[in-house]
């Protein structure tokens, strides 16, 4: 392990798993606080372009959600 991880490795078992629990609670909260400005963002904006709202939650949603993975993998591939 390298980096970030090798720190959290390399601590001992309370603080390690209090780290990683904190990580995770973290990361619940921000995607908690990200996830309904960005399904409004995106109604919105296929409302005013004359998108049907049903294509944009079906078929958009999902694509721009899962963009990132797909591009980090493709990278890697």
């Amino acid at each position: 392990m390298v980096g970030a991880a090798k720190l959290i490795a390399d601590m001992p078992t309370r603080p390690r798993r209090i780290t990683v629990v904190a990580m995770f609670v973290a990361a619940a909260a921000i995607i908690l606080t990200a996830a309904e400005p960005f399904a409004t963002a995106m109604v919105d904006s296929g409302t005013s372009l004359g998108i049907d709202s049903y294509f944009l939650v079906q078929w958009l949603a999902p694509l721009a959600s899962e963009a990132p993975e797909l591009i980090i993998a493709v990278m890697f591939a």
